[in-house]
């Protein structure tokens, strides 16, 4: 009897371990939370397929009470445990949903079908094309399945596990992109206005609050899985990088614009410090989100937005107490994101459960405080003009000087006006010249030797001369990167081209065609003599050796063309260069060779034109 009572016991025992079975019925919601309904199992090895873990079907154990699976940062492989049966008459359609689209790998096995998601898997190849990782559920009537959810992150191995009605789960997700369309759509339009503010007053703090809001925008976009999907779907290894990088330039620059919003220096100079302190510690997580280890670029940026949240905070009280302006509502903004960023951090940590405040209140409270920010900056603007019209107001009884004031803020206001014109006039000429140069020589470019070209071109014929086009190309110049490497290939194209230049006439147009290829336009020069001395200057200059490969002889090869036989044909004179140049090199490199003309009419193609043409 006692035998007896001890089996019923264990089997008793064993039961309140076990999750229950979850029964699909035709009055079961459209989202079913499966936090009641699954067990875990932690593999600290993360080596175990899914028949191992079959195999330990016993050390599953049931969730915490009211608790979501958050396991926050570990390297384990956690796997959970749902049986599932179908007590509808029909087949139905389900989809399974993790709600933490940062979870850097999320399998289910179903019997032998193993459907993957997660942010370090592509867009394309995941079960379900959405931000989160879901997978497809099909359950025949009366059947009965054991699913096995398997989950690694470098970041917080978090999740909140729903099972959806499909047709349910299209019109929250369709709800849910509308929601995040509208945070996003204010952040832009928050970062618009006040870079378009920072355009027109030239006030650092506007571009601070800018770069903030770009920064949280790209880290909350990575986060909730909107970058993985639009940004980047297949370049799997930038979300979680652009994560922490996200967030660490917003942690940058919040301490930045306290400086300079709150007046910190001369207001609060301890502060400073303390803000100065916190911006570097960012620099630090910046550097680690570029080329450190993840997980712990993840960890420390969710413990440097606590730092920096706490001091920004003590910060705004102190300066709020000493009467400056736009500090209370600072203080408001930082205690609603400070608020948001604890719950976020402390659910990573998995201190506190997942839920949707905590999985979504980073974005509430940054949306508030970028609103709260922006009316920061609007009344602490608004004081100033307060203070400014008391400051007219005590300068009434001074008409005289009051006028030779707004005289002398007009005539600095129209030099300051005539300042920009210049400045902009003159970056736009840059640019222009910019456009027009090969970025790695300095020599014109495509573009520009075609525009002279075609200008020269022009001046000849009027004044019945002949233009001369020499096309060389560098013999040996692929060996040269082949051993050195093409930083030294970049190397010998520069003094390539400060060669050419130093061998051409002054009145000579120098430019690189692309790649080893460099062309020389003369006008004006005696014919053949003139050119063909040109020619034989270059290839004697090209032939010295190249400090950047000396072993690696490197030579040149030269084809000239002339206007005598190409009336006005751009194209056509560069063709003929070409294949005269072509000519060059299959007579044996290091060598110069005419375009063959007649003396009369326009020449025949030559049989080297037919096989060296439209390179």
């Amino acid at each position: 009897m006692l035998r007896v009572l001890v089996v019923i016991l264990l089997a008793l025992a064993g039961t309140t371990r076990a999750a229950p079975v979850l029964v699909l019925e035709a009055s079961s919601p459209d989202r079913i939370d499966l936090r009641a309904h699954v067990e875990v199992l932690r593999d600290k090895t993360a080596t175990l397929d899914a028949a191992a873990v079959r195999d330990r079907a016993d050390d599953f154990r049931p969730l915490a009470r009211g608790r979501a699976p958050n396991f926050g940062y570990t390297d384990d492989a956690i796997w959970l445990k749902l049986a599932v049966r179908s007590a509808l008459a029909e087949p139905t359609e389900w989809l399974l949903e993790l709600d933490y689209a940062s979870l850097d790998h999320a399998e289910l096995h179903d019997g032998n079908t193993v459907q993957r998601g997660g942010d370090r898997v592509p867009f394309a190849q995941r079960a379900v094309a959405h931000r989160n990782p879901v997978f497809a559920l099909r359950l025949a009537p009366g059947e009965t399945r054991e699913l096995l959810l398997r989950i690694r992150a470098e970041g917080s191995a978090t999740t909140n596990p729903s099972l959806w009605r499909a047709r349910a789960f299209a019109a929250h997700s369709q709800d849910t992109y509308a929601g995040n369309a509208v945070y996003f759509g204010m952040l832009l339009a928050l970062a618009a206005y006040n870079l378009l503010l920072f355009v027109a007053l030239r006030e650092r703090v506007f571009l601070y609050y800018v770069v903030s809001v770009i920064g949280i925008g790209t880290g909350i976009a990575c986060v909730y899985g909107f970058a993985q999907q639009y940004v980047w779907p297949e370049a799997v290894t930038i979300g979680n990088r652009a994560l922490v990088v996200g967030f660490a330039v917003s942690g940058i620059v919040g301490p930045l614009f306290a400086q300079d919003f709150l007046g910190t220096r001369t207001r609060a100079p301890r502060w400073h410090l303390a803000l100065g302190i916190s911006a570097w510690l960012h620099v630090a997580v910046l550097v680690l989100g570029l080329i450190g280890p993840l997980d712990l670029g993840m960890r420390l940026i969710s413990a440097a937005t606590l730092f920096n949240c706490a001091v920004m905070l003590g910060c705004g009280i102190v300066c709020a107490m000493r009467g400056v302006p736009g500090a209370k509502v600072f203080v408001l903004a930082f205690v609603v994101l400070m608020v948001s960023g604890l719950l976020m951090a402390l659910r990573n940590f998995g201190l506190v459960p997942t839920n949707f405040v905590t999985l979504h209140g980073i974005q509430i409270g940054s949306g508030l405080e970028m609103l709260l920010l922006s009316f920061a900056l609007a009344e602490r603007f608004n004081q100033m003009k307060r203070e400014k019209e008391r400051a007219q107001l005590q300068a009434l009884g001074a008409q005289e000087h009051l006028v030779e004031s707004l005289q002398e803020h007009e005539r600095v206001l129209a030099q300051r006006v005539a300042e920009r014109t210049d400045e902009l006039a003159a970056a736009n000429a840059q640019l222009r010249e910019l456009a027009l140069r090969d970025p790695l020589t300095g020599l014109a470019n495509r573009a520009a030797l075609y525009a002279h070209v075609d200008v020269a071109l022009t001046r000849t014929r009027e004044s019945s001369t002949t233009l001369c086009l020499l096309m060389i190309d560098l013999d040996g110049f692929k060996a040269v990167n082949d051993r050195y490497g093409h930083e030294a290939g970049d190397r010998v194209l520069l003094e390539v081209a400060r060669r050419l230049e130093s061998v051409a006439r002054s009145s000579d147009f120098v430019a690189r065609l692309g790649g080893d290829e460099f062309v020389i336009v003369a006008e004006g020069i005696a014919l053949p003599d003139g050119a063909r001395s040109v020619a034989e200057d270059v290839i004697a200059a090209i032939r010295v050796a190249m400090p950047a490969a000396p072993d690696c002889p490197v030579g040149a090869s030269v084809g000239i063309a002339t206007s005598r036989a190409v009336v006005s044909e751009t194209e056509a004179l560069l063709r003929r260069a070409d294949t005269a140049m072509y000519a060059a090199k299959a007579a044996g490199r290091g060598r110069v060779h005419w375009w063959p003309e007649e003396s009369e009419g326009r020449p025949e193609r030559s049989e080297t034109e037919v096989r060296y043409k439209g390179r």
